[in-house]
């Protein structure tokens, strides 16, 4: 098995972020990007969450604090704060149960997902700050 989703052969993909018409996945909140990331399942049942260079990224918590996330497997009990929105990765998993997929072939994480929109919640409070990130001339992150 192998760990890079570069080599994987992706079953499902979910558009996560605030547009109702292109996310299958919402989260209602302006601090959030139209389409902020996706998630997506391999061939082999593991799921992946890949930021969309959204303008206030996307973070994970696993266990010892948020730290920026671009792209990585993800499981269930871990927390993804998409700016300063936090949800767990089983919300994520079950939101994207309530949505169709478009096919069941493999499908590209680049492509546009499936169109289709699951149930919507309330956004939680923020767990942290949102912390603005500017990138660098050369292509790098910053803030603080």
């Amino acid at each position: 098995m192998t760990s890079d989703p570069q080599e994987r052969t992706w079953k499902n993909l979910y558009l996560i972020g605030r547009s109702r018409k292109k996310c299958d996945i919402v989260i209602a909140s302006p601090v959030v990007s139209s389409v902020h990331a996706v998630l997506f399942l391999d061939s082999m049942g593991h799921w992946f969450v890949r930021d969309r260079e959204s303008r206030n990224g996307t973070f994970i918590d696993r266990g010892q604090g948020w730290e920026r996330f671009r792209e990585g497997l993800v499981k269930p009990g871990q927390k993804i704060a998409f700016a300063n929105i936090a949800r767990e990765v089983s919300w994520l998993i079950e939101q994207a149960a309530w949505v169709s997929p478009g096919v069941d072939d493999a499908v590209s994480p680049e492509s546009n997902g499936n169109g289709h929109t699951g149930p919507l919640e309330p956004a939680e409070e923020p767990p942290t700050r949102l912390v603005r990130y500017q990138r660098d001339p050369d292509g790098g992150v910053s803030g603080g």
